[in-house]
């Protein structure tokens, strides 16, 4: 039997959890530099702010698991160029 909308609705939304859930470790290391990584529900991208911790602002980017344990490789000095080089 097929889903009904509000069954997918929910489905989407419980991926959206589990993505923001799995980046937190990747969020905690760019808040430290003064950074924020975070999942736009509204235009289901994720966005980076280089310039705020706590700003919903900054620029839209791919983020898969490739990238994320690129990311994540780096050490603090690494990120931090990366992330401010961005775009």
């Amino acid at each position: 039997m097929a889903k009904t909308m509000s069954a997918l609705i929910a489905d989407v939304k419980a991926a959206e959890s589990r993505l923001i859930k799995h980046v937190q470790p990747l969020n905690k290391r760019l808040n430290a530099l003064n950074m924020h990584v975070y999942w736009d529900g509204s235009f289901k991208e994720w966005f980076i702010n280089r310039f705020a911790a706590d700003d919903r602002g900054g620029i839209s980017f791919w983020l898969d698991e490739r990238k994320f344990k690129k990311l994540m490789a780096m050490n603090n000095t690494e990120l931090r160029e990366y992330c401010e080089n961005w775009g």
